[in-house]
């Protein structure tokens, strides 16, 4: 078993011998960013034994951030409707493949737009979603609209930039816009010039909203048995990537940037 901070740093431990200090851990490290998440999800875990029966690192992903963000994120901006279209980006990424699954769970039609053929089949062989694209071969209207010939009711959006520019043409009347991460985006000094979507949000009435998780820490306990229900179905899958030693955490960090991970980055101690 693994013991875990929230912000993607591992290193081992006996979860059966864990003593106070070890837990207290949880609550103390603070590495790369906040632990809240974590050291709710420990709690958890340790008060209700849902740690028995997932690899402990969960905690700093389907049980952490990644997890209640995707649940959160689109269920409470998103407000997804049984037979309606959500469009998502970094598709096959920790947070984006689980927003896949939920939204199916929810009766959605659910396409994805990921950065290479592998994940494009892993987005519809392990993650649900109905269809996914490499954006890599092109981000022409034609080639989106053959994924949403309905046009889309929910963009969850990790990217910002040209993927999200393409997007937004097909979005429907009323459409939700969650903004979960600017990921395409290298720098915002200065400013990156883009399409204006003023009108766009005025005529077809949008509603585009960020999500910080942090605004909903009352909210950690009943979303992680959700989801810790639904991974006891079988009925949610996860991944998670871990690399050893924190001499590579910069090259995991710029992995991510790259689209190169394989789920959750993880850095083990």
């Amino acid at each position: 078993d693994i013991l875990i901070n929230n912000a993607g740093i591992l290193r081992d431990v006996s979860f059966q011998k864990m003593s106070q200090a070890d837990w207290d851990l949880i609550y103390k490290v603070h590495v790369f960013g906040s632990y809240k998440c974590t050291a709710a999800a420990w709690g958890l875990m340790r008060d209700q034994g849902y740690g028995r029966i997932v690899m402990t690192a969960s905690a700093a992903g389907i049980y952490g951030i990644t997890g209640i963000t995707a649940y959160l994120a689109l269920t409470e901006i998103g407000r997804p409707q049984a037979g309606e279209t959500v469009m998502v980006s970094t598709a096959a990424g920790a947070v984006g493949s689980i927003v896949g699954q939920i939204a199916r769970r929810l009766g959605c039609h659910v396409v994805g737009l990921t950065g290479s053929d592998d994940k494009v089949q892993r987005c519809v062989a392990e993650f649900g979603y109905q269809a996914a694209w490499n954006y890599r071969k092109g981000l022409a209207r034609e080639q989106l609209q053959a994924l949403c010939p309905r046009g889309i009711d929910i963009y969850f959006d990790n990217t910002s930039g040209e993927i999200s520019d393409a997007v937004w043409p097909l979005l429907n009347a009323r459409a939700r816009i969650v903004q979960c991460g600017t990921a395409a985006i290298a720098s915002w000094d200065p400013l990156p010039q883009g399409p204006r979507h003023d009108r766009e949000i005025l005529t077809k009435r949008l509603t585009q909203q960020g999500f910080i998780i942090f605004d909903h820490v009352a909210r950690f306990p009943q979303v992680m048995a959700q989801l810790a229900e639904w991974v006891k179905q079988g009925a949610l899958k996860y991944g998670e990537d871990i690399v050893d030693g924190l001499d590579n955490a910069p090259a995991a960090l710029a992995e991510i940037y790259r689209g190169e991970n394989r789920g959750k980055k993880l850095v083990r101690l």
